[in-house]
């Protein structure tokens, strides 16, 4: 366990440098106003799909005290396929036409996709306590964004915000596939099931009630800090 401990604190350390570095390089090469509009698409999509954060404790807490994956991965299921479809819908025009984005609309359904694919990965992971499979989670994440980002940017001479869409898209996809396939040695993916609310037992109930609370408590945190961010903005620019 320890060992596993000090893995997982030089890996992140690893990842977050990587992280600065690559958004570094960015800064350098590629124009504020875009890199702007990118990170702020990237910050909503995160913030419609806070809920997913907040599932992460509960489910390892449920997972641990009965065992039964099958029930806790349908019913994160759900609410992931009810929060894609509802962003999809209603966040994604706004993003499109609000922003003015210049870029085509598929490009922002498939950076949702993506996004909740490896959030949900990343939860069920979490959920089996497969320590490892999580440091190379998160060795590759931001090492596979960047890779894509100079292979599109350099070989195919696209738009910066194109290529950033694309880096993003293939390597939180890329991320998605490996997770996968490494987490089938260990365990199955439960089939998929529709379960209902007269087949949950009070320990489902009380899972999403758990789940809820965490992301009431996570969200309004982060909102707190952005709203701090926005008021120091327009504080300091006035």
């Amino acid at each position: 366990m320890k060992a596993q401990f000090l893995s997982s604190i030089i890996i992140t350390a690893f990842a977050l440098s990587l992280d600065l570095l690559f958004k570094s390089f960015l800064a350098l090469n590629i124009a504020a106003s875009t890199l702007g509009l990118f990170f702020s698409i990237i910050d909503i999509l995160n913030f419609c799909l806070i809920i997913l954060t907040g599932f992460k404790s509960s489910m390892i807490v449920a997972y641990s005290k009965n065992q039964n994956d099958l029930k806790v991965l349908n019913i994160f299921r759900f609410f992931i396929i009810i929060l894609v479809l509802l962003t999809w819908g209603f966040i994604l025009p706004l993003i499109k036409h609000q922003l003015n984005v210049n870029i085509h609309y598929w490009y922002l359904v498939a950076l949702i996709i993506s996004i909740s694919w490896v959030m949900y990965l990343k939860n069920s992971i979490s959920m089996y306590r497969m320590y490892t499979l999580i440091n190379i989670a998160t060795f590759l994440e931001y090492t596979l964004i960047a890779t894509w980002f100079l292979f599109v940017f350099y070989n195919y001479e696209l738009r910066a915000l194109h290529s950033l869409f694309i880096a993003f898209v293939m390597g939180f996809t890329s991320l998605s596939l490996i997770i996968f396939i490494l987490k089938r040695f260990e365990k199955k993916e439960p089939e998929l099931q529709w379960i209902s609310w007269r087949q949950m037992n009070q320990d489902d109930k009380s899972f999403i009630k758990n789940s809820l609370i965490a992301t009431l408590e996570f969200g309004s945190g982060l909102l707190n800090v952005y709203l701090a961010v926005l008021f120091m903005a327009y504080y300091f620019s006035m």
